[in-house]
């Protein structure tokens, strides 16, 4: 295990590379920047990782109450830990989003390499480049959460984004903002994300290293903002 310094926290981690590829696509491009009018806003961390999003939100709102969702268990020892060290009144569980509530077959890296941020529902992660080990996570709807109001849920779950959008279409408005990362795979498109989000009153933008594009001209990894 290693450390180091970010912001004004320390972070713990198994993987160097990977780990620093996300803080600089979170902490360095700011990928997740939104505007918020509350100073304590209401946040779900869904597939938190090991926590580099979750701390990222708090920097910008230390006040914020958030909730971070990580089914693998090894993301989800070090996304405590960080947690803990830095003192932080975040809110875990070790529970994957899925189209609905109970377990589910899950698949990680088992290279030496552990590049745990691709676990999901699909072996050999959502592009299939990768040789995986199988595992049982829990699993809940993105429903289950929505009896009760958000101000921002970042959603970044390997390609499950679809079915989980889908399941919860009827209460989506309980969250005015949604950050979600699209992962292009088979029979999974962007299109019924962004006609779920356009059908109840939401601006929707698609943008790719930073930059806005039409979404029907998106290709790979694509990150949806979805704003009313």
């Amino acid at each position: 295990m290693q450390s180091a310094r970010l912001g004004e926290y320390t972070v713990y981690f198994n993987n160097s590379e990977e780990y620093h590829r996300i803080k600089r696509e979170v902490w360095g491009a700011n990928c997740y920047y939104v505007e918020l009018e509350k100073e304590s806003p209401k946040i779900m961390d869904a597939g938190a990782h090991i926590g580099i999003t979750s701390l990222y939100f708090k920097k910008l709102w230390p006040k914020a109450k958030i909730l971070a969702l990580e089914p693998l268990l090894a993301n989800y020892q070090l996304l405590e830990k960080n947690v803990f060290v830095n003192q932080l009144d975040i809110e875990i569980e070790n529970v994957a989003l899925a189209h609905q509530e109970g377990a589910a077959r899950f698949y990680y890296d088992k290279s030496d390499s552990a590049w745990y941020s691709t676990a999901g529902f699909n072996p050999g992660a959502w592009n299939g480049d990768q040789e995986s080990e199988e595992t049982q996570v829990l699993t809940k709807p993105l429903s289950h959460y929505l009896g009760e109001e958000w101000d921002l849920i970042k959603i970044d779950i390997e390609g499950a984004e679809d079915n989980v959008i889908f399941e919860a279409r009827k209460y989506l408005t309980k969250c005015p903002q949604y950050l979600i990362e699209f992962h292009p795979i088979e029979h999974h498109g962007m299109e019924r994300i962004i006609a779920v989000f356009e059908e109840l009153g939401y601006m929707v933008q698609v943008s790719k290293n930073g930059k806005i594009v039409p979404w029907r001209k998106a290709k790979g990894m694509s990150l949806i903002h979805a704003q009313k």
